[in-house]
């Protein structure tokens, strides 16, 4: 194998050189046969979340197809801490050669972008969207003795007494603190949000009937709503939900403008060549049609997606359009 690498690199390199005195051949190089190899070596896949949280349920498995796609070892390498920033830092600094990707998140992606004023990585100019994976919608959710039963009662009782109604939300600047700031925004209501250090705690507090109601996702509520331990009153996707198929969206309670998803997918430092971008989405894209992974992801509440990166850099700007709008006018920061 070495000895067929050094020939493909002689004959690269004589190609070259007659390309450069070929008359009328300009400084057009002939392609070097080594970017045809990518992988060659094991790639590592970033994820800033921890060992068994949901953003590393969502790398594993997919690490073990990409591994099997490109006959190379695909290494998770979790980095928690900050939002995602730290993790984020990391890819947007590494070599644009493929083989450092990260696994983001709308918020790592979009809500950081807003939330802080000198953040340390640009998520628009230094990494490259590649593909989305999954989707996800949040589900909003009351203690069993909370008055109200719909979404509609909600907003009436939060409008008569403004200001004094509870949420949890696992913490600040998360999906399902975000999603409350758009519903509190676009019915114009007043609640206040109880941030948690974690979707566990924040759950735990609302069976508890510490806080009345909670904003959090399908998997984390669903099995509560069906032991009768939360009520849901609507989801914020727009379509209904599988976990909780009874439960109407926003828009079938009366908001028909409000949805919101979150979503994973992967990125990778700006300047990635488009034929290595390529690759690695058509392996990604054969990965995602593995009916176990499918199940796996489905299982855990979330939607597959897919798509070329085209269709996910279109996705994200759309998103800036809309989440910060809403996250400026909340003036929420978390410097």
């Amino acid at each position: 194998m070495d000895r067929l690498l050094v020939e493909r690199g002689r004959t690269c390199a004589i190609a070259n050189i007659l390309a450069l005195f070929s008359i009328g051949a300009g400084l057009v190089l002939a392609p070097c046969a080594f970017a045809q190899t990518f992988p060659s070596k094991p790639i590592r896949l970033v994820t800033a979340g921890a060992p068994g949280s949901v953003p590393d349920t969502v790398a594993r498995p997919l690490a073990e197809k990409l591994a099997a796609e490109f006959q190379h070892p695909v290494v998770v390498e979790n980095r928690p801490g900050a939002g995602g920033i730290v993790a984020m830092n990391l890819v947007a600094k590494a070599r644009p050669d493929g083989y450092t990707l990260g696994l983001v998140s709308i918020a790592q992606m979009v809500f950081n972008l807003y939330l802080f004023d000198n953040l340390s990585y640009d998520p628009v100019h230094e990494l490259t969207p590649v593909i989305k994976l999954v989707a996800g919608q949040a589900v909003v959710a009351a203690h069993p003795s909370f008055p109200a039963d719909s979404v509609g009662g909600l907003i009436a009782l939060v409008k008569a007494q403004p200001g004094t109604i509870h949420y949890a939300v696992p913490q600040l600047g998360a999906p399902p603190h975000i999603f409350a700031l758009m519903l509190s925004h676009e019915a114009q209501i007043d609640m206040v949000a109880v941030p948690f250090r974690g979707a566990h705690e924040a759950l735990a507090s609302v069976v508890a009937g510490n806080v009345p109601v909670l904003f959090d996702a399908s998997l984390i509520i669903a099995p509560h709503v069906k032991a009768g331990k939360l009520k849901a009153l609507a989801v914020t996707g727009r379509e209904r939900d599988r976990l909780l198929p009874g439960t109407p969206t926003l828009a079938e309670s009366g908001l028909p403008n409000v949805h919101g998803e979150a979503w994973i997918g992967l990125a990778a430092p700006a300047n990635l060549s488009p034929a290595t971008i390529s690759k690695i989405n058509d392996a990604v894209s054969r990965a995602l049609r593995a009916p176990d992974l499918r199940q796996h992801y489905e299982d855990q509440g979330w939607q597959i997606v897919g798509g070329s990166s085209t269709d996910f850099a279109s996705a994200i700007r759309a998103d800036h359009a809309i989440w910060g709008r809403i996250i400026r006018e909340s003036g929420l920061k978390l410097n």
